[in-house]
């Protein structure tokens, strides 16, 4: 399990503009975003467990005083790693 100095090296590779530049090093689900929408339910719910799994592992390790704020901000950290991608046209 990463430390939570780990998980914050973790969350600024996602923001870093390598990240966004280089999608060969980027994360699979900013480009996954548009594909995934034109699915059926059953596979959106699939990501979106998926995705709110991470994101609850990630506020786990953070270890905050205040859990379901720290998991609105891992959850806007990932969101906001995704839109960069996207409007870099990945």
């Amino acid at each position: 399990m990463p430390s939570q100095a780990e998980v914050e090296l973790i969350l600024r590779a996602c923001l870093s503009v390598r990240h966004r530049d280089s999608p060969e090093h980027g994360c699979p689900s900013a480009a996954l975003l548009d594909e995934i929408a034109r699915r059926a339910d059953a596979t959106r719910r699939a990501y979106t467990d998926g995705v709110l799994t991470v994101i609850d592992d990630v506020t786990a390790r953070v270890a905050p005083p205040d859990p379901r704020s720290a998991r609105v901000r891992t959850f806007s950290v990932c969101a906001l790693a995704c839109v960069r991608r996207s409007a870099r046209g990945r």
